[in-house]
């Protein structure tokens, strides 16, 4: 008993220290990009070059575009660390993914196909606060 309780602490601790460190994130470049039904993306096109804020906490993720403003809010849980991306879950049913300063944000899943058919891309990532 006394193993699988450490056992179950240690899991904790390590999914603790591979999510994402909470804060105000910035992005300076923001592309659309669709996905086909075999899962690739198309060459996606600039959305905007202005930067924004992304704020990580407990609760989920705060996406919004100058200091002050309210912005919006995502409910979201850490899920695991796959290949080196941090994976989230979006409430309902979207998916966000965070890897050197690249956050790919998945939405629209198709049933049919098992996957999803629109990604939003945050590139030049970073921490500001």
């Amino acid at each position: 008993m006394k193993k699988l309780f450490f056992l179950i602490l240690l899991t904790f601790s390590f999914q603790v220290f591979s999510q994402i460190e909470p804060g105000i994130y910035t992005s300076n470049e923001t592309w659309s990009f669709k996905w086909d039904e075999n899962g690739y993306e198309d060459d996606g096109k600039l959305m905007d070059k202005e930067p924004f804020f992304i704020e990580f906490n407990d609760c989920g993720l705060r996406l919004y575009v100058k200091e002050g403003d309210v912005g919006e809010m995502f409910p979201a849980m850490y899920i695991k660390n796959m290949d080196g991306w941090e994976v989230y879950c979006i409430h309902p049913d979207e998916r966000l993914e965070y890897k050197d300063g690249h956050i790919m944000w998945f939405f629209n899943f198709n049933d049919e196909t098992g996957y999803y058919t629109n990604s939003t891309e945050f590139k030049n990532v970073k921490k500001v606060n």
